[in-house]
């Protein structure tokens, strides 16, 4: 954990000198000097060579590098991430454009802010859990920042909680366009998720879901324990997801039953996760 807080350190230090880099405001004299020796040099056009309309929202958009700046000296990345978007999207407006090298190693090393900030939170997630038995991730956490993190950095959804991994797939389904009921997490029967999807033709439909964040090869038993659990509770179907992979006589046996059950392992859920950030 040390060695991960050392790197957000530099990470946030590189990101402040790259912000100190950006155009800086010209005071309100300056620019009218500006305007003034334009108007002298070109008094026969009609038009002022600084509209009032573009002067104005580059003021804005000057202030809003200035709000940038001290969000970075606080740290605050949900709002550093909205305000450089703001800010690269509507540089147009801006008397000096940011380069675009300084713009791409911006854009680089926020990804990498977002990638660690979320690593520290799991793992500090996790040390909690430890010593309480009860997680402090919450659903907040499953938001949109979450599955554009995981779209970047794939590797991260090995690392997620297993409420955490469960919450995500509810998440999913949900932008998707099911209803969903997420289970407790303990004592629920093998059962993490109910998904409801009404057909307005054939009536609705009600798939089971089971997570496992594993590391290890999910094998034939789990399969065979969700195809019990799919006749328990006379499903559509039901769907077996794990952060890792399937052997091969766990597929063989979901394809001799490919209309009951549906397997996604970790390349699979990436689909998911595509299909969910276009959907919200």
């Amino acid at each position: 954990m040390t060695s991960l807080n050392q790197r957000l350190d530099r990470l946030w230090e590189e990101f402040e000198t790259i912000v100190e880099r950006l155009p800086a405001d010209e005071s309100e004299q300056e620019h009218q000097g500006r305007k003034n020796e334009s108007k002298e040099s070109e008094d026969e056009q009609e038009e002022e060579a600084f509209p009032a309309e573009e002067y104005l929202y580059g003021r804005l958009v000057y202030q809003v590098s200035r709000r940038l700046r001290s969000y970075v000296e606080q740290q605050e990345l949900g709002k550093v991430q909205e305000i450089w978007g703001e800010l690269t999207s509507n540089q147009v407006y801006l008397e000096d454009p940011i380069p675009a090298s300084l713009q791409e190693r911006g854009e680089l090393v926020l990804d990498q802010l977002l990638a660690l900030s979320l690593r520290r939170d799991i793992l500090e997630g996790q040390e909690s859990q430890g010593a309480s038995h009860t997680s402090p991730i919450t659903l907040e956490l499953v938001d949109p920042l979450l599955l554009e993190i995981l779209a970047k950095q794939p590797e991260l959804l090995r690392t997620l909680d297993w409420r955490l991994f469960e919450k995500l797939l509810a998440k999913i389904l949900k932008d998707l366009g099911y209803e969903i009921e997420l289970q407790r997490g303990t004592k629920d029967g093998g059962v993490d998720i109910f998904a409801l999807k009404v057909d307005r033709v054939l009536g609705p439909h009600r798939y089971l879901l089971q997570a496992k964040r594993w590391s290890n090869a999910v094998g034939v038993e789990p399969v065979r324990e969700l195809l019990f659990l799919h006749g328990h509770h006379r499903i559509t179907k039901s769907c077996l997801a794990t952060t890792s992979r399937f052997t091969a006589g766990a597929w063989e046996l979901a394809r001799d039953y490919a209309w009951q059950l549906e397997l996604r392992d970790f390349d699979k859920l990436q689909e998911w996760i595509q299909l969910s950030r276009k959907a919200s």
